[in-house]
């Protein structure tokens, strides 16, 4: 056993401060602190000592003298304000800190801080830009992010990627540097087939496995897939402080000039979307009460899951009776259907009250993509979900069965329109290099009808199929064609190679 350190009561505040210093940074490299924190303690104790004296003794200080810089610490504040009741507990928790460092060493005959009185602890009241959001305010939210309210710039894919950003946030209640700091790899399925996210590194250095809701994972590899651009050129790289700055290269989120997300990225997203939906400002770590909120009032989740979900250990206590599990927690949210794609909640921009147009009907079909080209107008989230879904259901048939494609490379304009998109697809299509074969649809079988002496089509069977003369059914639809005489034969032939033409 070592024998006991001897007193030593010439050591300066100086000295003690650069000693707690080296301690606080083997810490950070142990893992069991972070570099954050250890800034935050090292500036406040530097900002004591230099109102105390660096060439003070430890011993010297007296708790009238730290109690003194602590009240005009809080008089000074920022600006016109005081400073906060929070930041004068940190001072005070710093100072404790380089006390507590120098009476381990012995280099103090008693702690200071043992009559320092504690700042009051200040009643909590929930500011509404942090307040749980209803239903219908989420729904909004993604909506507004769907069409594009999230992002100031047009870059491709900004609205995919913004949903993706206040799904994680308002569903999976991940914090904003849990968004930032997640990689392509990040993504999987565990064993129970549930999607999850892995945080390699949350709050407190933490690393725990949150599941995501069936369309989350959908968007998210959609958008790794086809709307993802070409990551940056930044490494990975630490400070001075060896704090981790992680590079572009597995970044899942990437902002318009190709970066990893830094810490105000997902507040701008998030801030946006709240302007246009809610016509408020509301931050990204509201969300993360939204999902509690939302998991025990519509999914009657238990408290534990709760805690499971948003990685809380206040109620440990609680969690030892109660088993609980990645499965419960996808279980839950999945049974919370948020802003469902192309739902009819999702259609409607902002919660009711408010002087905004709904979605017509028919967006979310090719009708609706059709009426948006035809209008000039732009296209809406369910139309822009109809499109990329359409988009992989042709590359598919292009993989399986491409000698019976019919219709352009696109997929969504037939061979009548004559726009140049389409001229070009169909010489691109025509041309020897092409390996799309395109086999247009067989002719419908046409003769005359006995009725109406008219050029009808004709059923499977070789009869007249059913139509109208005028505005009353015609007496041939059933029966046999008439026979075809010289004089018909020759107008017929001109006119199936016209449908014939047509058809192709």
């Amino acid at each position: 056993m070592a024998a006991p350190r001897e007193l030593d009561l010439t050591v300066t505040l100086e000295t003690a401060w650069q000693s707690w210093g080296i301690r606080l940074r083997s810490l950070v490299d142990a893992d069991q602190m972070s570099p954050d924190t250890t800034r935050g303690y090292l500036a406040y104790a530097r900002r004591a000592i230099d109102h105390l004296g660096p060439t003070r003794t430890v011993d010297s200080i007296e708790a009238a003298e730290i109690s003194g810089w602590l009240t005009a610490y809080k008089a000074r504040g920022r600006g016109d304000k005081p400073s906060s009741p929070d930041t004068i507990r940190f001072c005070r928790k710093s100072i404790n800190g380089l006390m507590a460092h120098a009476e381990s060493n012995r280099w103090l005959r008693e702690n200071p801080m043992r009559d320092v009185p504690r700042a009051p602890m200040p009643t909590r009241t929930t500011r509404p830009e942090r307040a749980a959001l209803a239903r219908h305010e989420l729904d909004a939210m993604l909506a507004a992010a769907r069409v594009g309210h999230g992002s100031f710039n047009g870059d491709q894919g900004c609205w995919v990627r913004d949903e993706i950003a206040v799904r994680l946030a308002g569903e999976s209640g991940l914090r904003n540097a849990d968004i930032r700091d997640l990689d392509v790899d990040d993504i999987e399925k565990d064993p129970a087939g549930h999607w999850v996210v892995q945080i390699r590194c949350g709050k407190g250095r933490k690393a725990a496995t949150v599941p995501v809701t069936d369309e989350c994972a959908t968007l998210i590899n959609a958008y790794i897939d086809q709307w993802r651009p070409e990551p940056g050129a930044l490494p990975d790289r630490r400070d001075r402080h060896g704090k981790l700055f992680k590079g572009d290269e597995r970044a899942l989120l990437l902002t318009a000039e190709r970066h990893r997300f830094n810490t105000s990225s997902v507040g701008h997203i998030v801030g946006r979307c709240a302007k246009a939906a809610l016509g408020r400002h509301y931050v990204p770590h509201g969300l993360r009460h939204t999902t509690g909120t939302l998991l025990v009032r519509e999914a009657k989740a238990d408290l534990a899951i709760v805690a499971h979900v948003l990685r809380h250990s206040d109620i440990s206590v609680t969690s030892v009776y109660l088993d609980t599990s990645n499965d419960e927690a996808a279980a839950a949210i999945n049974r919370r259907k948020i802003g469902k794609l192309g739902s009819a909640a999702s259609r409607q921009a902002l919660p009711p009250g408010q002087d905004t147009p709904t979605w017509p009907d028919d967006c979310g079909t090719r009708r609706g993509w059709q009426r948006h080209r035809r209008e000039k107008v732009p296209r809406c989230g369910p139309c822009r979900y109809w499109y990329r879904g359409a988009q992989e259901e042709l590359a598919v048939l292009r993989r399986l069965m491409p000698e019976r494609l019919h219709g352009t490379l696109s997929g969504f304009r037939d061979w009548k329109c004559r726009c140049d998109r389409c001229r070009a697809a169909r010489a691109r299509a025509d041309s020897p290099d092409c390996r799309l074969v395109l086999s247009p649809r067989p002719a419908t079988p046409k003769a005359v009808c006995p009725g109406c002496e008219k050029r009808r089509s004709l059923t499977a069977a070789g009869v007249m199929r059913r139509h109208r003369a005028g505005e009353d059914p015609c007496s041939g639809s059933g029966q046999e064609p008439a026979p075809p005489s010289a004089r018909s034969t020759v107008d017929i032939e001109p006119q199936q190679a016209a449908d014939q033409e047509e058809a192709a």
